[in-house]
């Protein structure tokens, strides 16, 4: 499912879906020394904003990525 991020916090309350996509611009990034390798990134699209959580080890992975796109698109699938 793909929403805007404006419609993002009603859409996540929801029950039954697997997997949830966004994507927008990227404003800013963080990774303060006090988050032990954790980085946070804000997005934005033509609605709203989100902030975002980038472990340690996704960090690692995908470090080129994540340092170099102006634009990114999070997919979040439901484990549980």
């Amino acid at each position: 499912m793909y929403v805007t991020l404006y419609a993002l916090p009603r859409t996540a309350r929801g029950v039954g879906w697997e997997s949830l996509a966004i994507a927008g611009l990227v404003l800013a990034r963080q990774m303060p020394r006090s988050a032990k390798g954790v980085m946070f990134i804000t997005i934005e699209d033509e609605s709203a904003t989100a902030n975002l959580i980038v472990w340690r080890s996704v960090f690692a992975k995908w470090h080129r990525a994540i340092l170099s796109a102006s634009i990114s698109a999070v997919v979040s699938v439901d484990t549980s």
